[in-house]
């Protein structure tokens, strides 16, 4: 399935800023009651922080691929215009084989 990187690239900065944010949002003092409560908080902070580090970590590597892949665009395209010009020139070479 083909990605159209042209729309995915510009996004991924975005992602990570997000991603960022969520990981330098601090938590707020949490209300004085059980200890149950505030156990089960502190446990449902540290799940959210390690999928803030889990987003961040995948935009990353989504903008790494997006950056990767535009390296090979721009390769295959200068490839494709050196086979193109060789291509012209057998065909330069064989006409004037043939016109000798």
């Amino acid at each position: 399935m083909a990605l159209l990187w042209k729309r995915l690239s510009p996004l991924t900065p975005v992602a990570v800023a997000l991603a960022r944010a969520l990981l330098d949002l601090k938590p707020k003092a949490a209300p004085q009651g059980s200890k149950d409560l505030q156990a089960r908080l502190a446990a449902l902070e540290d799940v959210q922080r390690r999928q803030a580090e889990a987003t961040q970590a995948l935009a990353e590597q989504t903008a790494a691929l997006a950056e990767a892949a535009d390296a090979l665009r721009r390769r295959t395209r200068t490839l494709m215009a050196v086979a193109v010009l060789g291509a012209v020139l057998a065909l330069a070479a064989l006409v004037v084989a043939l016109l000798r």
